[in-house]
């Protein structure tokens, strides 16, 4: 059982690109977090290659982008034994002009049935200038098998901001909450708790504007 964090939050003149590949045999089970909020460029293909009945393979990522700020995902979910499971969570936020792009593939080989596979991409524009592109794709090749994808891209839901200022809270202090809450329930997947406060803190610089 391995739990695996990358966490991407380069100055930005640097551009990153990352290649993870993992190879789960039977029983194996693999949580990843893959954090990018720094770089100016920020490449990532992530590949879970499931090749024993009663592996297990969780990814979930979180975004936040500001600035001018690139970032491109690319993730690979593939079950080629039979009993296997595999859950993506991705999520990003951006802010001024920031770009992300995501894209995803589950595929379930012959070889691969009464596996269950879910991936979902969601994404919180900060900014009319912001832009987030989801494409989520399944590939099944046998029967039995439980899959589902789903992916969306909007704004802050005006009435939650609402009820927050109706609280006694400011506009930034109601967005920076809603951001948190965006992220939260990617954060609480992971278990590494120390973690959590510092990505949290990170949010809230970008959310002020502090940048490196």
């Amino acid at each position: 059982h391995v739990t695996y964090v990358n966490f991407q939050r380069h100055v930005r003149s640097v551009n990153h690109f990352l290649s993870q590949n993992a190879r789960l045999a039977r029983d194996a089970r693999l949580t990843t977090l893959a954090a990018a909020l720094g770089g100016h460029l920020s490449r990532a293909d992530f590949g879970s290659q499931l090749l024993g009945p009663g592996a297990t393979a969780n990814l979930y990522g979180l975004v936040f982008g500001d600035g001018e700020q690139r970032f491109t995902h690319h993730t690979r979910q593939e079950h080629q034994a039979p009993h296997t499971s595999s859950d993506l969570l991705f999520k990003a936020a951006l802010m001024d002009r920031a770009r992300s792009i995501y894209t995803g593939m589950i595929r379930i080989e012959k070889t691969a049935t009464k596996s269950e596979a879910y991936q979902a991409s969601k994404n919180v524009l900060l900014s009319r200038n912001a832009r987030a592109n989801a494409i989520p794709m399944l590939e099944i090749s046998t029967y039995d098998v439980k899959c589902g994808h789903g992916a969306a891209v909007g704004g802050l839901d005006d009435d939650q901001r609402f009820y927050l200022m109706s609280r006694g809270l400011d506009p930034h202090e109601a967005e920076r909450a809603m951001v948190e809450g965006f992220f939260e329930d990617v954060l609480v997947r992971v278990p590494v708790p120390a973690l959590h406060e510092r990505l949290r803190a990170m949010i809230d610089q970008k959310l002020a504007g502090v940048r490196e």
